[in-house]
């Protein structure tokens, strides 16, 4: 399935913003922002983005429970854009935070 990479990435931003709508479903939300997705395509993209959210999660806690470090920031940034290529910066370094944030919890 081809999604444009900016739009899978505004996607996920809006998935792992907080705010008041952290934690709600994400579909209705890129149904009113993208209204020309399909169905099929919303659901893809919502499958990437949270496949996105627990590798960067389990990646972090994983190296703390392994190690007692969290990963460096460049590690993180090469795994994650090794299998999710379309994740940009802004992206990453706010889930970077949010995965060391939990791991540490």
């Amino acid at each position: 399935m081809q999604i444009p990479e900016p739009k899978l990435n505004e996607c996920f931003i809006m998935w792992i913003e907080f705010g008041p709508t952290l934690g709600t479903a994400l579909e209705p939300r890129i149904k009113e922002k993208f209204p020309e997705f399909s169905e099929e395509e919303i659901k893809y993209i919502v499958k990437q983005c949270v496949a996105a959210r627990e590798m960067g999660h389990n990646e972090a806690m994983d190296l703390l429970y392994k190690n007692n470090e969290l990963p460096s920031y460049e590690d993180y940034k090469a795994l994650l854009k090794s299998k999710f290529t379309w994740l940009g910066e802004e992206n990453i370094s706010r889930l970077y935070s949010q995965s060391c944030y939990i791991a540490m919890k």
